[in-house]
Order: C-alpha cells, then sequence, then structure tokens
C-alpha cells in the first residue's frame, strides 16, 4: 500500500441515527469496483479503534506527527495498491449517542473535536460530511440507545436534560464552521437520504453514480418511541442484559415497533410541541442551505 502525494480524504461525522450504517454499507459493498478506483474504505469499528487511539494518544501529550503516522499505518493497513481516496466513516466523533444535547446545543463539544480532526488531517484535502435530522425523532432514537445501554432515566428525564435552546442543527454547523471552512462541508437532512443517498454516497467515495449503483436493502427506521418504553419496562427489575443480548432484544422490539411514526398523544410530546419543532427544523434548514459557502444535498441537489 501506498497513499498517493494527491491523497482526498472523505470524513462522514455522522450524526448519530441518520443512516450512517447504511450509507456504509451504501458505499462499502462495492469494495471491489472502488478499490480499481484507488479508493479504500475501512470498516467503521477499524475507524473507531483507531480513532479512539488518537484521542488517547493526544490526551496524553504525544506528538501529532508521530500520531498521524500511527493513526494512518493502522487505518491503511489492509490496503491494496495505492490509496487516492481514503474514506473515513465515524458515527461518534462529534459526541456521545446517549447524550448529544448540551446548553451549547446539539453535540456542544462539535468545534473542539472537528478542531482536533483537521490538526490530525493536516496537510491533507478532507471534505467532511454531515447529515442533520429532525429533533425529536433524533431524541427519541437517541434515548432508545441510552435505553439499551441500561441508562436508568426515563423520557421525562432525558427531554428535561435539553435546554430549549439546543435544538437548531444551523448552531452546530456555524460552530463546526468555525473550524471548518465552509466548503469544505458538506450536508444533509436525513429526512432526504432516500432521494439523496446515491449521490452522498458518491459523492463521498469520490466515483461516478454508476460505480455504486447496486440495489440495497431497506433502510432500518429503528425502534419507535412505544418500542422503547415496551423494552425498557420489559427490562426493569431484571439483570442486566449482555450488550450482544441487549442489541438483540433491541432489534426484535424494533421489528414489532418500528420508528415510522412519531408518537401521538404522548405526555411528553403533544401534537403541539410536535408540529412546533417539526415547523422550527424546517425553518433551520431554510437558513441552513443560506449559510455562505456551505454544500448541501437535499431533494433536490443543489451541488
Amino acid at each position: 500500500m501506498k497513499l498517493s502525494p494527491d491523497l482526498k480524504i472523505n470524513f462522514f461525522l455522522g450524526a448519530h441515527r441518520t443512516a450512517g450504517q447504511h450509507l456504509f454499507h451504501r458505499i462499502s459493498i462495492h469494495s471491489d469496483a472502488l478499490r480499481e478506483h484507488g479508493v479504500y474504505v475501512p470498516t467503521m469499528m477499524e475507524t473507531g479503534r483507531a480513532l479512539s487511539v488518537v484521542v488517547q494518544s493526544l490526551n496524553q501529550k504525544r506528538d501529532i506527527n508521530a500520531v498521524r503516522q500511527d493513526f494512518f499505518d493502522t487505518l491503511l493497513a489492509a490496503a491494496e495498491g495505492e490509496v487516492k481516496t481514503l474514506v473515513i466513516m465515524s458515527k461518534g466523533m462529534l459526541g456521545s449517542v446517549q447524550e448529544p444535547f448540551s446548553p451549547d446545543g446539539i453535540y456542544g463539544s462539535a468545534a473542539r473535536r472537528c478542531q482536533m480532526l483537521v490538526n490530525l488531517l493536516q496537510g491533507f484535502d478532507v471534505t467532511f460530511f454531515l447529515s442533520t435530522r429532525s429533533p425529536i425523532p433524533f431524541a427519541i432514537s437517541c434515548y432508545g440507545e441510552a435505553v439499551a445501554a441500561g441508562r436508568e432515566y426515563d423520557l421525562r428525564e432525558f427531554m428535561n436534560n435539553i435546554p430549549g435552546n439546543a435544538l437548531k442543527w444551523s448552531a452546530t454547523i456555524e460552530n463546526m464552521l468555525t473550524v471548518i471552512p465552509p466548503d469544505r462541508l458538506v450536508v444533509w437532512p436525513y429526512e432526504d437520504y432516500e432521494a439523496v443517498g446515491t449521490d452522498v454516497a458518491a459523492q463521498i467515495a469520490n466515483v461516478d453514480k454508476s460505480v455504486i449503483s447496486k440495489k440495497l436493502r431497506p433502510l432500518n427506521v429503528g425502534l419507535s418511541l412505544e418500542g422503547i418504553e415496551a423494552l425498557k419496562n420489559h427490562l426493569e427489575g431484571g439483570p442486566t442484559p449482555s450488550p450482544a443480548k441487549m442489541r438483540e432484544l433491541f432489534d426484535q422490539y424494533a421489528e414489532g415497533y418500528p420508528s415510522d411514526e412519531l408518537p401521538r398523544n404522548h405526555p411528553v410530546f403533544s401534537q403541539e410541541v410536535i408540529d412546533h419543532v417539526k415547523y422550527a427544523y424546517e425553518d433551520d434548514w431554510y437558513y441552513i442551505e443560506r449559510i455562505e459557502g456551505l454544500k448541501t444535498w437535499l431533494n433536490e441537489p443543489t451541488l
């Protein structure tokens, strides 16, 4: 393996619960064809391990050049031939799926974490990719992950931890743009993923759409709020399942309670709240589309 002197790095940052696994699959199933184009796609697990080592090393004040070299050596260990495009996909770099909200917004530490990545990848041609999701479905899905991880708080407590000003993706994006030039960040709404997913995948892989045109498995819509609460009731009073067993239970409940609908007449999410957040998200995207220099993919692509 050798790196092209003109190496292009495309880095998917998340967010959590925005079809990142499906997007990875959409790209990685074409690994043989991509290899012919000099594109290498490490697994998300390999990427996660490599980035964990980076964070630990930087916290230990190791030299950034040595950390960078170790990162590439680890990530590209299985690569063959010349790598012209490196696709890095990590859903967890912006923050925790169990606690994505803070007084500073969604992923309040996003700018600091992006600065670490900019420093790590200094000297390379890097573009970052981000998908947003309407805040209530996003919060419900993250709450489901917290339940699956054995967190004890209930939905009302989870939502009460979210400051009222913390639901704007535009604030997160503007924080990220303090360290990433706008023409180096590409953003799309999860709600448009099925319409623009192939275009997004082609841009991340740095190939023509024809290279990644295989029919895919259906998008996993996850677990509804009703299903999360049913799972939580099932777990109460019993022994804590192993992570593998918890994931099995989560998948079983997702089959019976798919998250294809928002809650109805729920004590935490009234229809008034749902409508308010939905319209606020649409307004937020009206603003996001108009951030100067920012690249977006929508149902009618603007790239």
